[in-house]
């Protein structure tokens, strides 16, 4: 089960490794403030969650800015439903494959 945390940084809110970190009440950029934060302490890849394409895409924006000196990178929407007859751009597939790559590398 998830812990839950108000958007706080210190070691007592810390779940177990492993479990996932579930925080509410972030407004405006606090989330991301604290995933930069919580980056800032361990160095390790975060997989964040957006609950959109928007979103997703203003938080990138916000975690470059507050992470300047680490890599952000966003895993794209397909732009394609699962029932279109057409398959989604070769960049945009490269790019998500690149990525996942990466990903495994460790990079």
């Amino acid at each position: 089960m998830p812990s839950f945390s108000p958007l706080l940084a210190d070691d007592k809110r810390r779940p177990a490794d492993g479990q996932p970190l579930v925080f509410g009440c972030a407004y405006g950029s606090g989330a991301a403030l604290f995933i930069a934060e919580q980056q800032a302490t361990d160095m390790q890849p975060r997989l964040v969650i957006a609950p959109g394409v928007a979103a997703a895409e203003t938080l990138e924006d916000e975690l470059r800015f507050f992470a300047a000196d680490r890599q952000v990178e966003l895993y794209s929407d397909p732009e394609v439903l699962a029932y279109d007859a057409f398959s989604p751009h070769p960049d945009l597939v490269s790019r998500r494959l690149a990525l996942l790559a990466r990903l495994l590398e460790g990079e």
